[in-house]
């Protein structure tokens, strides 16, 4: 990929935050992970919990022990469009999709297939969303 593509898409923290023990710095991610990884931190942040940007966020957790029907997954489906046209413009949003896990009760996979604006190249990726539990999977 060219600097200027890396520019553009930029670079930032990981997420969740990681650090480097031995040099003592946060560890960077870039391009298209770094795009991945803003999806997670804006699904699992609730409006309201950045101080300096307080509309920020997925605002997903409202459908904690909320009941799988077709309203609830085109309310998730609405706040994951508008939260990914609102939060991230480096890429173009295709479709969004959901299915419930046939193994696990209570858990939605968020399914997101996007093009990133200055490559034009396909992405996806599966947002596992937990209805019946607060706990986050490790990445």
């Amino acid at each position: 990929m060219s600097d200027e593509n890396t520019s553009i898409l930029g670079s930032g923290w990981t997420f969740p935050p990681t650090f480097d023990s031995e040099n003592r710095d946060a560890l960077i991610s870039s391009e298209e992970e770094n795009i991945a990884q803003n999806l997670h931190a804006l699904f699992y942040t609730e409006q309201g919990e950045r101080s300096m940007r307080s509309s920020y966020g997925g605002n997903l957790q409202r459908f904690i022990f909320g009941s799988i029907n077709t309203r609830l997954l085109n309310d998730i489906k609405d706040i994951v469009s508008k939260s990914i046209a609102d939060y991230e413009p480096r890429i173009e949003l295709l479709e969004v999709d959901i299915d419930e896990n046939p193994d696990e009760q209570g858990l939605l996979l968020i399914k997101i297939d996007y093009r990133m604006r200055t490559t034009n190249t396909r992405h996806n990726m599966v947002f596992p969303f937990y209805l019946n539990e607060a706990t986050f999977p490790d990445f």
